[in-house]
């Protein structure tokens, strides 16, 4: 019954939520950001420097998409402020500058690139992806105690996860982790079932219950091995590239990523002149803004942009 985690890196285009207030100094971050190119801080020990060097890891790629270097820096710099509002604000995160230090490697090898447009596509792979959403998400240390709500696994203090109150329900709340095997009760705070189970009353007992295979039937509330979506009561095909998509889950494993910028299932991003991946990097979009990936909260994982 574990909360899925909701993402931090991969929110290319979603919308912004509710800014709060990191103080004096930090209010007002999303408005003045860099001209471009400045120095990059050695260790980003404040909000300020972990967004001034998240900027500039991004925008490494700027010149892959014959893209203006001071507006992606820009963009970049205030988007990463504005979030870091978001995620503090209701004080159930903080940041850390040890973690913000792992993020921008991260960052920085994933979007390492010299050159001219690219004339063939630059690709930052989905394991990559998921690495760099991983770190840049403990940028932000949870601090919520057990027993208290929370919205997803992130916002929770060490050792602890975001889970259901009761079997598929809400308020959510952190706990220690349980995890459960097939066919074992799921009924407890924290309780976690194995992978390809979901926890299911069909027998009249909340127990773990193996997911439905592609093709096979499902219940409207059941979930699908590879994916939780169950469609006209029957588990999908998973897409393969260029499929539609809604997030990681309705993809299969020869395309995993479900592009938010295209909503389609992709090997992961795609940097070259004109493409949609190349346009979140000053915040441009024509497609409407979704979830895209792992589902959750647009990213309270703090979604950024790529």
């Amino acid at each position: 019954m574990r909360i899925r985690l909701a993402r931090y890196f991969l929110g290319l285009r979603r919308g912004i939520g509710a800014v709060g207030v990191l103080g004096a100094a930090s209010a007002s971050i999303a408005l003045v950001a860099p001209s471009a190119c400045t120095t990059q801080p050695a260790d980003p020990g404040t909000v300020l420097d972990f967004c001034q060097a998240v900027a500039q890891a991004r925008c490494q790629v700027a010149s892959a998409c014959s893209v203006d270097q001071v507006s992606c820096q820009q963009f970049q710099y205030a988007y990463c402020a504005q979030q870091a509002q978001n995620l503090t604000h209701a004080a159930k995160r903080q940041y850390d500058p040890t973690a913000g230090q792992a993020c921008v490697q991260d960052l920085q090898v994933a979007f390492a690139y010299s050159g001219g447009p690219a004339t063939v596509a630059f690709n930052v792979s989905f394991g990559q992806l998921q690495a760099m959403d991983n770190a840049c998400e403990r940028a932000y240390a949870g601090l919520v105690p057990q027993g208290d709500a929370c919205a997803i696994d992130y916002d929770c203090a060490a050792g602890l996860s975001c889970t259901a109150s009761s079997p598929g329900g809400h308020p959510a709340v952190c706990e220690p982790v349980q995890t459960v095997m097939t066919g074992q009760s799921c009924s407890a705070l924290g309780a976690q079932c194995v992978a390809g189970n979901y926890c299911s009353d069909e027998s009249g007992q909340w127990q773990c219950t193996p997911g439905a295979d592609v093709g096979q039937p499902c219940a409207a509330d059941a979930y699908c091995l590879g994916s939780q979506t169950c469609v006209n009561h029957v588990c999908p095909m998973l897409g393969a590239a260029g499929a539609s998509c809604v997030t990681d889950g309705d993809c299969s494993s020869s395309a995993p990523y479900c592009d938010p910028y295209t909503s389609t299932c992709a090997q992961g991003l795609a940097f070259q002149p004109g493409s949609a991946d190349c346009a979140g990097l000053t915040g441009v979009s024509n497609q409407p803004a979704t979830d895209g990936g792992d589902g959750g909260e647009p990213s309270g994982d703090g979604a950024a942009a790529p």
